[in-house]
């Protein structure tokens, strides 16, 4: 309450940028409620600096298709997808906190948000086609087991062409599921400006020739 008194007299041209001082302090204690709520269901305990979320969406396409967002929380990465050029209009968000989802949904108008467990995808998009350019996971992956780790990325993969990007946010320095024949991972960014410091993988389908 005491942001929203001092912003109703600062002088005009000054209330926009209090207003985003708040809103983020907002999203912020929002975020630490879903840490607290579900400590294994987020992959830090505050939501990604502006430097990761840009280095996230860095390798999405961004002129063709829809995108796949998976566990956005508040919707940092989400708006460094906007910023990049894609439309909320583009992007499909999965997320299973239901505040979440109804925080999204007042911050991107046009963005779709489901309410669902991203670690199940079939049971929330059905079958896998390739309807996407790319998938970008703020999923905690390294918290479940190999398996499950795979599962998740081979499901985001099916959905889109041999080639595109699963981009997979990691605090680790090694990749959630290591390289194998029937998948290609690099190390897309280092990202030191971020609690804690964090790391872009990228997954690929080889294109087979």
């Amino acid at each position: 309450m005491r942001i929203i008194s001092e912003a109703t007299v600062l002088p005009p041209r000054a209330r926009p940028a209090a207003r985003r001082r708040s809103g983020s302090f907002h999203e912020k204690l929002q975020f630490l409620r879903g840490v607290m709520a579900s400590p294994a269901s987020v992959s830090a305990l505050f939501p990604s600096s502006r430097p990761l979320a840009d280095a996230l969406a860095a390798p999405i396409p961004s002129n063709e298709g829809r995108v796949l967002e998976l566990g956005p929380g508040t919707g940092a990465v989400t708006q460094a997808i906007v910023a990049r050029g894609i439309p909320a209009t583009r992007i499909v968000a999965v997320e299973y906190d239901r505040q979440f989802v109804d925080l999204l949904g007042e911050r991107f108008p046009g963005l779709s948000v489901l309410q669902g467990d991203a670690l199940n995808l079939r049971g929330v998009l059905g079958s896998p086609r390739e309807s996407y350019s790319a998938v970008v996971s703020g999923l905690p992956l390294i918290n479940f087991s190999m398996r499950t780790r795979r599962a998740v990325i081979e499901d985001g993969l099916a959905r889109m062409r041999p080639g595109a990007p699963f981009i997979q946010v990691s605090y680790r320095g090694r990749p959630a599921v290591p390289p194998s024949r029937d998948l290609a991972v690099e190390r897309a960014a280092f990202v030191w400006r971020n609690i804690p410091p964090g790391y872009v993988w990228v997954y690929r389908r080889p294109i087979k020739t």
